[in-house]
């Protein structure tokens, strides 16, 4: 598989996925996060992911299409991020709403897995503790738990760090014991297995 961020490279849809079949990929990491910068303020009402599924399988009609037409396969896709900056606690429970809406989509087309961006200490920021940091992934990803039961997608968190600069720090799910315990705490509080772990190699490089 290939995560299709940034591939289109002005190709346009139909020419993007074709060179990515023949190319020799059966997958993609479908990059539906674009269309929103939550680093920014007035991101409200920008997103194709606050109106209802039926626009959203409209929005995303001709896309799917290509993708279908050549054959490859939506093996995961990745929800916005960050979901949280320091002091901004309100777009913590917008990207709940959001993720919602993803998770059905997600169903729809038959993509297994939803990817998460959890949330991290900042590196020049120090608004937040580690404890107000694990607070708020809690209450992202247990909100998550009442869609992801009506629903086939599996939520995967993926190890991060952050970067200033040059200067890089361990993330969300960067520790090993820490992603484990925390996985297997959401499956617990859920009654089944509905997350899981993206390890994405480079930043475990990083």
């Amino acid at each position: 598989g290939v995560c299709t961020g940034k591939l289109d490279m002005g190709l346009g849809l139909e020419k993007c996925y074709e060179t990515i079949s023949k190319a020799g990929f059966t997958a993609i990491d479908w990059d539906i996060y674009r269309g929103v910068n939550l680093r920014k303020p007035g991101y409200e009402g920008t997103y194709i992911f606050e109106q209802d599924l039926d626009a959203v399988i409209a929005h995303y009609d001709e896309e799917l299409s290509c993708i279908r037409k050549n054959g490859l396969a939506i093996s995961q896709a990745h929800t916005p991020f960050p979901v949280y900056l320091p002091g901004h606690p309100e777009t913590v429970d917008y990207c709940i709403g959001v993720f919602q809406r993803m998770i059905e989509f997600c169903d729809y087309i038959g993509c297994p897995n939803l990817i998460v961006h959890g949330i991290c200490l900042s590196l020049t920021d120090f608004t937040d503790s580690a404890e107000d940091i694990r607070r708020l992934n809690l209450h992202l990803l247990e909100s998550l738990i009442p869609t992801l039961q009506k629903y086939n997608v599996t939520i995967c968190l993926e190890n991060l760090y952050v970067r200033n600069d040059m200067n890089f720090m361990e993330g969300s799910c960067s520790d090993a014991g820490e992603a484990i315990g925390l996985i297997d705490h959401l499956n617990e509080k859920a009654g089944r297995e509905l997350f899981g772990l993206c390890l994405d190699t480079g930043h475990f490089n990083l």
